[in-house]
């Protein structure tokens, strides 16, 4: 026996080293970055890896993660992602130096938790110039509450920030990229001072900047997570590999307990599957099909899974089970052996997250 399967590998030289190659070429172009280690969720050891580079912050989106984070490293600053919902107030507070805030309301609720705790809470203005997911859309709105803030006598606002790509597929362009610029200067100009952070964007940024293109020189700050942790995922969505990263930062693995020759399902008409999605039935024939010991509960949906070996096909998972076609395998396969897989990130997201695949660290053996 070889311990408990389905496994993730993780490497965090790797997960280092490609925090540095960031941090180094962010500052060359005048930009601090902020590590986002939330697809790791409270993983103290993934964020270690991010912080020991330099990089200005770490962010979680959850109150859980930004909590484990500076529980295990006081010294470090850390940022709430997710405008903290009321119920989070108390804990924002106590665990985020950083939070991102989007409502006049809830900048009096912090400030009023910030008062009873006594201490001073930092306050970064979402702009949403277009993901449509958090964020004002307002330039008016959005300079009031930047004004209101300035007055709170436990919040201090230190900037502004922008997002791409969550909800709505938006990319950064010369447009709505100038649209952030104005609003950064217009807050700028209603509160009399430099704004310590203004957040550019996410990972997608970094097509625009590895392409040569210009950003509004007021943008000093970028949010990094995916890009550090699982730069796969960028080439595999974008197109885009990027140079200096190491793509294998991680590697799940998962055990075989079922190989067997299977004719085609017996009903060729559509079909709906567990999910309530409609499924088309393969008459490709008797195939060589393989069952491993991982379903939607550990990685979400198949379509997250990437065998090593392109020459097996995922074919669908269950809540429990995952099936393969293994038929035109390379490597005889037989029941116990393991089969290894690239993720994307919301498949790296539910490993992490859930409570049924092992986590396992190492350093430069992937």
């Amino acid at each position: 026996m070889t311990g408990y399967y389905p496994r993730l590998y993780v490497d965090l030289d790797v997960v280092a080293d490609n925090a540095c190659v960031m941090r180094r070429e962010m500052a060359a172009r005048g930009l601090a970055v902020c590590g986002v280690a939330k697809v790791a969720d409270v993983a103290v050891p993934v964020a270690e890896a991010y912080m020991k580079s330099g990089l200005s912050q770490i962010a979680g989106s959850r109150v859980a993660q930004v909590k484990a984070y500076k529980q295990a490293h006081p010294e470090w600053t850390t940022m709430l992602l997710r405008a903290p919902s009321l119920c989070d107030v108390p804990g924002a507070v106590t665990w985020a130096d950083i939070c991102i805030v989007t409502d006049l309301q809830t900048a009096r609720w912090l400030n009023e938790e910030a008062k009873r705790q006594k201490k001073t809470t930092a306050a970064l203005i979402m702009a949403d110039i277009g993901d449509r997911r958090d964020g004002i859309t307002d330039p008016n709105e959005l300079t009031e509450l930047g004004v209101f803030i300035e007055k709170c006598s436990n919040l201090k606002l230190v900037g502004i920030a922008a997002n791409y790509c969550c909800v709505s597929g938006l990319l950064p362009d010369d447009e709505n990229l100038e649209q952030f610029a104005s609003f950064a200067e217009k807050l700028t100009s209603a509160v009399g001072h430099p704004l310590e952070i203004v957040s550019g964007g996410n990972s997608t940024l970094l097509l625009r900047i590895y392409s040569g293109e210009e950003l509004p020189g007021i943008i000093n700050h970028i949010r990094l997570g995916g890009t550090i942790i699982n730069p796969y995922n960028m080439k595999l969505n974008r197109g885009f590999a990027f140079p200096d990263l190491n793509m294998d930062t991680v590697r799940l693995e998962a055990q075989i307990s079922e190989i067997r020759d299977k004719p085609p399902a017996p009903v060729l008409q559509p079909g709906k599957n567990w999910k309530g999605e409609e499924v088309t039935f393969s008459s490709a024939g008797v195939r060589k099909r393989a069952i491993i010991n991982l379903g939607c509960m550990d990685i979400g949906d198949p379509y997250n899974l990437l065998p090593f070996d392109d020459s097996i096909t995922v074919i669908a998972s269950s809540s429990d089970h995952t099936v393969l076609d293994i038929t035109d395998c390379r490597k005889p396969l037989k029941v116990g052996d393991t089969v290894s897989f690239r993720l994307r990130y919301a498949g790296l997201m539910y490993c992490f997250a859930g409570r049924h695949v092992t986590i396992e660290y190492s350093r430069g053996s992937l």
